[in-house]
């Protein structure tokens, strides 16, 4: 599950689903107050992320238990339909698609109404499989998920498609 609050008090919420794309807003109390869905068609996975999720999962089991014996894991076959939610500070959620290698973020506001899309293209030399971006009221941030070296930050500017 996958969720945010938004500047006025409501919390996006959506499920990871692999098979459709929702996102449930609801007030502090627990109600719904909307639901925004889209057409969604599901994304395989490709053969080395799966084979890399399962290497991940058995070198971290191992890691913990010292044994492979009863490591039972299978990695999901699909994509989630929406990976993360983030809102900035101009009321515009930022929902981003279940892809890794590729960051891109549909950019809507909080009645669901597309606004544009964002890419994050990392630079080629930095080479990392895995980054996190923070959206927030001042500006975008992005960071390596491992980086070689501490800190290792990024402030990035929106710049349209040439």
């Amino acid at each position: 599950m996958v969720f945010t609050t938004a500047p006025d008090g409501s919390i996006l919420v959506s499920d990871r689903s692999t098979d459709e794309w929702r996102i449930s807003r609801f007030d502090q109390t627990g109600q719904l107050l909307a639901s925004i869905e889209r057409d969604y068609e599901p994304v395989r996975k490709s053969d080395e992320q799966l084979s890399d999720e399962m290497e991940h999962a058995r070198q971290r089991y191992l890691n913990g238990m010292g044994t492979l014996d009863g490591f039972n894991w299978q990695p999901e076959e699909f994509l989630p339909a929406i990976s993360e939610i983030q809102v900035d500070g101009l009321d515009r959620v930022w929902v981003k698609r279940g892809g890794y290698r590729e960051i891109v973020y549909d950019v809507m506001t909080l009645d669901g109404e597309d606004l544009f899309t964002a890419v994050f293209s990392p630079p080629q030399w930095q080479g990392y499989y895995t980054w996190n971006l923070k959206i927030s009221a001042d500006g975008c941030l992005a960071r390596p998920s491992q980086p070689d070296r501490y800190p290792l930050v990024y402030r990035l500017e929106l710049v349209a498609e040439e």
